[in-house]
């Protein structure tokens, strides 16, 4: 799952996470369209909102580099 799908299966519209979050709707749509990815402290924000584990938005980041090995 993307950030997208967590927001939605919360029924958390970009702006209300990014309000509830203290941070820019802009951020939002970065993350969700992997245009960026969120600092450590953004991700944990994210997750406690959504009830999810933080590290999830780095598990693309960790596979891609295990496979340079």
């Amino acid at each position: 799952m993307n950030l997208r799908e967590f927001r939605l299966k919360k029924g958390l519209t970009q702006q209300e996470l990014a309000a509830k979050i203290g941070k820019d709707r802009t951020l939002i749509t970065k993350i969700e369209n992997e245009r960026t990815f969120p600092s450590v402290q953004t991700a944990k924000l994210i997750a406690r909102e959504l009830d999810i584990n933080w590290t999830v938005f780095f598990e693309k980041i960790v596979v891609s580099n295990s496979n340079r090995l």
